[in-house]
């Protein structure tokens, strides 16, 4: 939708869901081991990226790396 000119999405914000999910586990796993307790929290800010209409480069780029551009 972000590349059709008249689509009203405006934005997209590709928040690097492999990232998160990637830390997550790693903690996860810290944690059974008994490397850091589980009732210790961690703040975890991942990566972004804007994509706006006028980036259509980008968003195709984005798109293909999830294999889902047309």
């Amino acid at each position: 939708m972000l590349l059709d000119p008249n689509s009203p999405l405006q934005l997209i914000i590709d928040q690097h869901g492999i990232d998160i999910g990637y830390e997550a586990v790693k903690t996860a796993v810290a944690v059974l081991r008994g490397e850091r307790p589980g009732e210790a929290y961690e703040e975890f800010s991942p990566k972004f990226c804007l994509l706006t209409q006028k980036d259509s480069e980008a968003v195709r780029d984005l798109l293909g790396d999830y294999g889902s551009v047309d």
